[in-house]
């Protein structure tokens, strides 16, 4: 006879649950998981940081429907997933030096077939001939499994597109910012 405190792993067995009902699930067996004070469990025991980190980087590494223990990682693989994962995954080269860096070996004609964008625009972004709308840095980023956040171009357009909302809703502070500006 089973506990009541016991998860039925056969749930999962075989299958890919999404983490929201992963987290349904294990939050309805364990009622003290739902406001979990990871802070103090971590200062508690430094290890489990690290132990949450590796299944977390391991996971795409698991064979569906082959239970047992994940292989080991590809260390430049891990080190890019935990990038990403503590907001350290980012580029200051300008975009097509980036995206050239992230193809690799491979062809702009690569590219725009793995993004799906006209091959003669790709051909034209990458020789700096067009100017790279946010949109298609969204779908490059996606086509390589960054957030758009890794090119500079996107953190600029954010930053910029922030600022002038906030600064059009205080037009009377643009005066002091412009004087400040201009003397710089």
């Amino acid at each position: 006879m089973k506990s009541e405190s016991t998860v039925d792993l056969k749930v999962f067995e075989g299958l890919r649950v999404p983490w929201a009902e992963r987290k349904k699930i294990v939050n309805a067996q364990f009622p003290t998981t739902v406001d979990l004070d990871w802070e103090r469990v971590f200062r508690a025991d430094p290890h489990i940081l690290g132990q949450l980190i590796n299944d977390i980087l391991k996971v795409d590494s698991a064979v569906p429907g082959r239970p047992g223990k994940r292989p080991a990682l590809d260390i430049k693989l891990a080190e890019e997933r935990l990038r990403k994962i503590v907001g350290d995954d980012y580029t200051a080269l300008p975009f097509v030096d980036a995206v050239y860096a992230l193809m690799g070996d491979h062809s702009v004609l690569w590219l725009a077939q793995k993004t799906g964008m006209n091959k003669s625009y790709v051909y034209r972004m990458m020789s700096g001939q067009s100017n790279v709308a946010l949109e298609n840095i969204e779908i490059v980023a996606k086509t390589f499994r960054k957030d758009p956040s890794y090119f500079v171009e996107y953190r600029l357009a954010y930053i910029i597109g922030v600022l002038t909302r906030k600064l059009e809703s205080m037009p009377d502070a643009t005066v002091g910012f412009y004087g400040r500006l201009r003397n710089i």
